[in-house]
């Protein structure tokens, strides 16, 4: 089996105990003596125990196996607070409270790492090393070579191009044929204002599916 379908493995994992517990809480039948065996513990031995576990097993590198679990263990919280029936969580709502906390912890070590990257991608840049080269390493240092990876080199280089442009010099680059468009016809301004009109997209997105779902919650 390839490494690319173990690392989908803890997910599709989740994914499976989420449908098979919510049909049975929510459902009304002798499966779950008509609704008084909806004990929370039954969710709570997959997604707290035995999902860290797959993901372990199936995650060559144990740094990323960690992260992923505590990912998917945040979500599994988030999954149980819906399908679980709230007459029978005990256990689940210190749960809820704490998973704020651990994503906030998550995301301060993930802008310390991309903050790590671009001071990384600035210095490289700043020798005159080959733009490509710079912006490759760290995030492969930190994130490996798989396809989020990929993802993010792509916009880093967008960003690149778009504020570094006046540093990101054509000799730096390996080979004889060099990309210049960034420095043509108003590219950066282009740029910009993509970036700008996904800055004012956002928050109008944000309450325009406020205003939609708040009358189904």
């Amino acid at each position: 089996m390839s490494s690319s379908i173990k690392s989908k493995i803890p997910f599709l994992f989740l994914v499976c105990i989420s449908i098979w517990w919510g049909f049975y809480y929510q459902s009304n039948s002798k499966l779950n003596d008509y609704g008084s065996a909806n004990f929370e513990w039954l969710f709570l031995l997959d997604a707290l125990i035995m999902l860290p576990i797959i993901c372990f097993l199936f995650v060559k590198d144990k740094k990323e196996a960690l992260l992923k679990s505590i990912i998917l263990v945040c979500l599994a919280v988030l999954v149980g607070s819906y399908i679980i029936p709230e007459q029978s969580k005990l256990v689940w709502h210190y749960l809820e409270s704490g998973r704020y906390f651990v994503l906030a912890v998550i995301l301060f070590f993930e802008l310390g790492a991309i903050l790590t990257v671009y001071l990384a991608i600035k210095a490289a840049i700043s020798k005159s090393e080959d733009p490509d080269l710079s912006i490759e390493k760290p995030i492969k240092k930190y994130l490996g070579g798989g396809p989020v990876a990929k993802l993010l080199s792509f916009e880093v280089r967008m960003w690149t191009y778009a504020l570094f442009s006046k540093r990101v010099k054509s000799e730096s680059f390996s080979g004889e044929q060099h990309f210049t468009y960034h420095k043509k016809d108003g590219a950066q301004s282009n740029l910009l204002g993509f970036v700008f009109l996904i800055a004012f997209e956002v928050p109008i997105m944000h309450l325009f599916l406020h205003f939609i779902w708040s009358p189904f919650a």
